[in-house]
């Protein structure tokens, strides 16, 4: 994140990320060019990588799963 500037920005920046734009829409809604969107976004991303939580809690939802495998012609 260092020197990154417009820091001003960086809150809205994240709000586009969260709502899906593309680089191209986030570039116009901040007012800043395409390759500026498209740096803060790689360079958030790659902050957000290694920052990983000590320990998970909360829900947990498990749902089945299929493999698919024939036993057919054994007995």
């Amino acid at each position: 994140m260092a020197r990154l500037r417009k820091a001003e920005k960086h809150i809205e920046n994240g709000a586009c990320m969260v709502a899906g734009l593309s680089v191209r829409k986030t570039a116009r809604s901040l007012q800043v060019s395409a390759p500026t969107a498209f740096r803060w976004r790689h360079r958030f991303l790659m902050a957000q990588k290694d920052v990983q939580p000590v320990q998970l809690s909360g829900v947990v939802e498990v749902d089945e799963t299929y493999f698919l495998e024939s036993f057919k012609g054994q007995r």
